[in-house]
C-alpha cells in the first residue's frame, strides 16, 4: 500500500537534508516558536500512539505520513516562508488539480476503471478518481487545493489576468469536486 507514498517521502527527506546543509545557512527566520512547539508536541503524541497501536500495519503508515507532514510544515515555515515561494507551491498544486480533473473527466466519459499505473485497478469506479485510487481521495485533494485558489482570486494582490486564471482553476476544482460523487467531500466543502 505504501508504494505510492515512498517517492514523496524520498523527495521530502532530500529537501530536509538540503535544508539543514545548504539552504538555511546563516539565516534567521522569524518563525513562531509557539506554533513549532505545538506541532512538535502533537507529532510526538501521535507517534507514541502509533508506536503502541494494536494494529501495527496502519500505525506504521500513519507514522510515516505524520513525519512527512511535520517535515513539510517545518520546510514551509523555515525555508519557504516568502510569498513567492508559497505561490509556487500553490501553482504546483494547481497543476496537479488540473491534471486530476482531466483524468477524472476521462473516467466519467470513457473508462471508469482507468489507472495511470498499469496493473492497478481502482477501488470503486463509481465517481471520478483522477490520479487517485479512490474518488474520496480525489475529493479530499480538491477540497484542500480549491480554497487556496479561490483565496488567491479574491484576496491576493494579483494582476487581473492572474485573478482570472486562479478563479478559473478554482471553478475547475469545484467542478471536479462535483465529479467525484463523494458525499463526504460535498459535506465538508459546503
Amino acid at each position: 500500500q505504501m508504494v505510492f507514498q515512498w517517492p514523496g517521502y524520498l523527495v521530502l527527506g532530500a529537501l530536509g537534508i538540503l535544508t539543514v546543509t545548504k539552504f538555511n545557512r546563516g539565516r534567521s527566520v522569524g518563525t513562531n516558536h509557539v506554533c513549532l512547539l505545538v506541532a512538535l508536541l502533537f507529532s510526538v503524541y501521535i507517534i507514541i500512539r502509533a508506536w503502541f497501536s494494536p494494529v501495527s500495519y496502519f500505525a506504521r503508515v500513519e507514522g510515516f505520513l505524520l513525519l512527512s507532514a511535520l517535515l513539510t510544515y517545518l520546510l514551509i515555515t523555515s525555508v519557504l516562508y516568502r510569498t513567492k515561494s508559497r505561490a509556487t507551491i500553490v501553482g504546483f498544486l494547481a497543476v496537479l488539480l488540473l491534471g486530476n480533473v482531466m483524468v477524472g473527466v476521462y473516467h466519467l466519459v470513457n473508462d471508469p476503471e482507468f489507472m495511470i499505473l498499469p496493473g492497478y485497478t481502482r477501488a470503486k469506479p463509481f465517481g471520478a478518481g483522477g490520479f487517485f485510487n479512490n474518488y474520496n481521495h480525489l475529493g479530499g485533494f480538491l477540497e484542500l487545493v480549491t480554497p487556496f485558489l479561490l483565496a488567491f482570486t479574491l484576496l491576493g494582490k494579483l494582476s487581473q489576468s492572474w485573478r482570472l486564471l486562479t478563479g478559473f482553476l478554482g471553478a475547475v476544482g469545484i467542478a471536479g469536486i462535483g465529479m467525484t460523487a463523494s458525499r463526504g467531500t460535498y459535506l465538508s466543502f459546503s
